[in-house]
């Protein structure tokens, strides 16, 4: 029975023309690999001109376009376009979107075969190709990086479909633990991203500071809370400010009493050293550095 097409019908009308797959919001990864490679972080896009950096600008200034922006610009990210203007997208927007579509296709995929032969025997690997008939076998492969003897051969099992492994499996679950137990980033360390998607929604994301232009922030897209689009690439961007200003230094006190006292018996002491050491230098007959 053939595959029935998703419907477009939560996209605009003028992309529901273009020719750009959609994809059920359900359909995501299985098992724990969904949780550690989502959808934005093998979401694709095409090869942009370099980003253009925003000076400082503030509210009501002109925009690229001549239209008076409505949200202020960080210094030092990369602008693209105007969230809020009318947008229809371009040639670049949907073949961005279609490479991104691509590659999530190509992630889920990927299955897993286990290794029988070689030094490698007992581990797993995972690739994915157009042809993925459950069970499928591969020949001999070449293993990479090569030996100094010129590298060794290594067979591998019938294909495990897409599911990780237990072992895999299990690895996945300790790197999921450990990004779990990172403390949360500050609200000053925090930049606030608005984005329009290529389904047309303007949304605002938080990415780290460091994170200047919207590909290192974002990937290029994510999955769209509002349609399900997944991946929805970023077609419009502006860098508005920090969540919360950087914090301010608690001014200093002055020391105590018991800490003045501390500090002038450290620096009667010192005094004391330095007399010592200069008679010590007095009588070997040293010459003292100027």
């Amino acid at each position: 029975m053939p595959r029935r097409r998703p419907s477009r019908d939560h996209l605009p009308p003028d992309l529901r023309r273009s020719g750009v797959g959609t994809t059920r919001p359900s359909e995501l990864l299985p098992g724990p690999l969904s949780s550690l490679v989502g959808g934005r972080h093998f979401a694709g896009r095409c090869l942009r001109p370099a980003p253009r950096l925003a000076a400082s600008m503030s509210v009501g200034t002109e925009g690229r376009r001549g239209r008076r922006l409505e949200w202020p610009m960080a210094e030092g990210y990369e602008v693209r376009g105007d969230p809020d203007a009318p947008h229809v997208p371009s040639k670049a927007d949907l073949r961005a979107q279609k490479q991104a579509e691509a590659i999530r296709d190509a992630v889920r995929r990927s299955h897993f075969h286990q290794l029988t032969a070689g030094e490698s025997v007992g581990g797993y690997y995972s690739h994915s190709h157009d042809q993925d008939d459950p069970g499928h076998l591969h020949p001999t492969r070449r293993a990479f990086p090569a030996r100094a003897d010129g590298g060794y051969d290594e067979e591998s099992g019938p294909s495990l479909g897409v599911h990780p492994p237990p072992p895999v499996a299990a690895n996945l679950v300790r790197a999921l633990e450990v990004i779990a137990s990172w403390p949360p980033t500050p609200d000053h360390q925090l930049m606030r991203w608005r984005l329009r998607l290529f389904c047309g929604h303007v949304v605002e994301r938080h990415a780290h500071v460091e994170s200047k232009t919207v590909h290192a922030a974002f990937m290029g897209g994510f999955a769209c809370p509002e349609c399900g689009l997944d991946p929805a690439t970023i077609v419009a961007a502006l860098a508005l400010g920090t969540v919360a200003p950087l914090p301010v230094a608690p001014p200093l006190l002055p020391p105590t009493p018991a800490r003045m006292k501390m500090l002038h018996r450290q620096l009667a002491k010192a005094r004391a050293d330095v007399a010592r050491l200069t008679e010590e230098i007095e009588r070997a007959g040293i010459n003292r550095p100027v």
